[in-house]
């Protein structure tokens, strides 16, 4: 059975709860979210940051995980709140995962009667577009990034639907230990990384698009 009908009896609702309380002086009702993660990007070790970001914007009444499969021994320790989707995975055509993405988020906003918002967690700018259109359809949305998100993929998520941010530390021992040197002569080697090499900084243009040349010419990439 479609919800549509069911959808427009609580926008106009929840319009209604907003104005009376707007007009009282007292804020709004919290949103109640369904929450879709992509598996692919975050994982256990992610979620309790995730959900901590959607608590500060409302109430968590359920989650989904998209992914191929969990990681062994790790869901009995989710959360409660989220179950898990299997996405299988095939050869060519779109990323099915961000297929499954979307079709849970619409699914959580549209059968889903305790759901008021949809929260997706999933970086890629590919989902602009899922959550403008829950928006046009009277779904409010928002979106979880990483803090160390891009600064122009935040701007660009921002100007679609509301944003939290979380942080993800990574573990020490996930950090970088080795870098492969490629040689003039053709050849490449794997060498350890030094204590200063583990930094982001900024690298000079000029000086990157010179290596790209040299790593053309090495046949290492092709020239566009």
């Amino acid at each position: 059975m479609r919800r549509l009908p069911q959808l427009a009896v609580q926008l106009a609702r929840g319009i209604a709860s907003s104005s009376d309380a707007a007009v009282q002086g007292r804020p709004p009702a919290p949103r109640r979210y369904g929450v879709v993660i992509d598996g692919d990007v975050f994982g256990p070790r992610h979620f309790p940051a995730l959900l901590a970001a959607v608590r500060r914007r409302g109430y968590l009444v359920s989650g989904v995980v998209c992914t191929a499969a969990p990681p062994r021994g790790a869901r009995p320790a989710w959360p409660s709140e989220l179950s898990f989707v299997a996405v299988p995975r095939g050869k060519g055509g779109k990323d099915p995962n961000d297929i499954a993405v979307a079709f849970e988020a619409a699914r959580l906003a549209f059968r889903e009667d305790k759901v008021d918002a949809i929260a997706v967690a999933a970086p890629d700018t590919d989902f602009l577009f899922l959550l403008e259109r829950l928006e046009a359809q009277g779904i409010a949305t928002l979106a979880l990034l990483p803090l160390a998100t891009e600064p122009g993929v935040a701007q660009a998520f921002q100007a679609v639907a509301e944003v939290e941010r979380f942080r993800t530390d990574e573990p020490a021992e996930r950090r970088p230990t080795k870098k492969i040197v490629l040689q003039a002569e053709g050849w490449s080697s794997i060498e350890d990384l030094g204590a200063a090499e583990f930094g982001t900084g900024q690298v000079d243009p000029v000086l990157l698009n010179s290596l790209r040349v040299k790593l053309c010419e090495l046949n290492y990439l092709q020239g566009h």
